[in-house]
């Protein structure tokens, strides 16, 4: 391991401790604050974007990390703001493949839990916008944007007696609407876009 990678091993131990730490004496409470992680089930790219079957010639995209910052307005709703991150990468005809790009999507929700115990089950809305990597689709170079609106079922359980650490599964449903620079059909379809598995860490 080089010193870089020992490096960035200690300041994520280091951060782990002191989340866990300062998590120790919070739970789940009204006026309280959360740290959201999760990762696509099937036929999403990040926690609250899917991307249309067949919308790009030989791209592929890779389900990768997302982070939410949650609030709780309540101990029945909560809303959250994050981040997700999408790679792709393009296999051409012929040639070797280009390096797989990284991009950003800006999220935003709300969950409604319809119930309160070890396990809550929730109802949630929401929506993304995606500035996709740009893609050559024969001679020309094609830069999209993707906007998705969603709503989810879910079900959160907790590990702890004082609610802290929870695991959350949830089932999406979601309308892309996806928008070519260079062409004129863009694609609106519907999607599983929303499904995901994470956990939620509340301080």
């Amino acid at each position: 391991m080089n010193r870089k990678n020992s490096f960035t091993a200690i300041m994520m131990s280091i951060v782990i401790v002191i989340t866990l730490t300062f998590s120790a004496k919070a739970q789940f409470h009204q006026g309280g604050w959360g740290l959201n992680a999760g990762i696509a089930l099937p036929a999403g790219v990040t926690q609250s974007v899917a991307i249309p079957n067949s919308s790009f010639t030989n791209v592929t995209f890779t389900p990768t990390a997302s982070a939410n910052l949650v609030y709780l307005l309540s101990q029945s709703f909560a809303l959250q703001f994050g981040v997700g991150f999408l790679s792709a990468g393009q296999t051409p005809p012929s040639g070797p493949a280009p390096d797989a790009l990284t991009t950003l999507s800006l999220t935003a929700s709300g969950k409604y839990y319809m119930g309160h115990g070890d396990v809550m089950t929730y109802l949630g809305a929401g929506f993304s916008y995606t500035n996709l990597p740009k893609f050559t689709l024969g001679n020309t170079k094609i830069t999209s944007s993707l906007v998705m609106i969603f709503g989810c079922f879910g079900a959160e359980g907790f590990l702890n007696a004082n609610k802290s650490v929870s695991l959350f599964i949830q089932m999406g449903f979601g309308y892309n609407m996806l928008s070519f620079s260079s062409l004129s059909n863009n694609q609106n379809t519907f999607n599983l876009g929303g499904s995901a598995a994470g956990a939620n860490i509340y301080f």
